[in-house]
């Protein structure tokens, strides 16, 4: 019984997948301690201990408007796919799904797929619409922000304060923008010429599977099925543009508090910057969440401090402080109440489709 075990065990790849999670822990501290060193570690803990615990706290408070702005979008979603789950619900499950964005590596596309599972047992949704949920609701979010950027951008140019630095911000902006729609639109347009090329890929790639012990490896149509039915989610979603538009809103103000977060902090080590200018900094500095570390922990607040200091006249250990103080309280601590919620929901029975 042991030898079976340890058969299926090493045939499901655990040892590589353990190897693969401790890469990235161990990228992680490379980073991290990299950051520490570049920017000096007491010039770091000075700045850091200049800042009052009242204004710590204030900067948690701000971090629970967005995830009740969110929450408020997931919620439309779901009503929009067919289920009638509470409010409260849809904010609970949009904190599990940062705490699961922020623990695997590549942010959103890594975080996506587990928390479209924890959906399906909450609400007793299949996986497929689950996925489509909240793969739009985060897309929407990350939209949401590069256009407040745009917007930022814009306010800057017209003001004529834009430097060199904030040049490449803005360009580099606009690019994402231009290469987002039309990577949606040309992906959209061949959606299902995809779901076909794709379900016969996978089904040639998991097909030796079928010789291991206890898995069930499902047949080309039945994969074809699941992206269809994936497909079919988004385009109940794409044919509601009302709600679209009130989600876009709600993420928009919700990422408009998270750069709140980011001014704070800045003001309360002493910077004074326009909100603009953060609201600029913030998406080029997000790029670090797609780092293969957890969260993209340690590059995501390497990558805030760059950009701080090459587009502010911010010093080093203000710009590392104030990326320390925005990633804990818009990530890292609301991560942690997303993972109590995240255990919650996964020790609890799960929800049957019938309800």
């Amino acid at each position: 019984m042991t030898g079976s075990n340890s058969i299926s065990l090493r045939s499901l790849g655990l040892p590589r997948r353990l190897s693969h999670v401790l890469g990235c822990v161990f990228a992680s501290v490379i980073f991290a301690a990299g950051y520490i060193w570049l920017i000096g570690p007491s010039a770091l803990w000075n700045a850091l201990t200049s800042v009052s615990s009242w204004r710590f706290g204030f900067l948690l408070l701000i971090s629970t408007i967005p995830l009740i702005l969110w929450g408020g979008g997931f919620y439309v979603i779901l009503r929009r796919l067919g289920h009638t789950g509470s409010f409260v619900v849809s904010v609970l499950l949009v904190n599990a799904s940062g705490f699961l964005n922020t623990i695997t590596p590549f942010g959103q596309l890594g975080g996506n797929p587990p928390a479209a599972l924890l959906i399906k047992r909450a609400l007793g949704t299949d996986f497929e619409t689950a996925l489509a949920g909240i793969g739009v609701m985060n897309a929407t979010n990350r939209l949401a922000s590069i256009f407040l950027g745009f917007l930022a951008a814009s306010y800057l140019g017209w003001r004529l304060i834009i430097e060199h630095a904030l040049n490449i911000a803005v360009f580099g902006i606009i690019a994402v923008i231009v290469a987002t729609v039309l990577a949606a639109g040309l992906l959209w347009q061949y959606r299902y010429t995809l779901v076909d090329n794709g379900s016969q890929g996978l089904s040639a790639i998991i097909k030796p599977l079928n010789h291991l012990p206890r898995i069930d490896v499902p047949s080309r149509e039945r994969l074809r099925q699941r992206g269809v039915q994936f497909i079919e989610a988004l385009e109940l979603l794409a044919t509601a543009p009302a709600e679209l538009a009130l989600v876009f809103g709600l993420c928009m103000v919700g990422q408009a508090f998270i750069a709140a977060i980011l001014w704070v902090a800045l003001a309360a080590l002493g910077t004074d910057l326009l909100f603009a200018t953060v609201l600029l900094v913030i998406p080029v500095a997000k790029l670090g969440a797609i780092a293969p570390t957890p969260g993209g922990l340690g590059a995501a607040e390497t990558l805030l401090a760059g950009t701080l200091m090459t587009t502010t006249e911010v010093t080093a250990a203000v710009a590392g402080a104030a990326a320390i103080l925005y990633r804990a309280s818009a990530f890292w601590i609301p991560a942690l109440t997303g993972g109590f919620i995240t255990a919650w929901y996964v020790l609890r029975k799960p929800t049957s489709q019938d309800g």
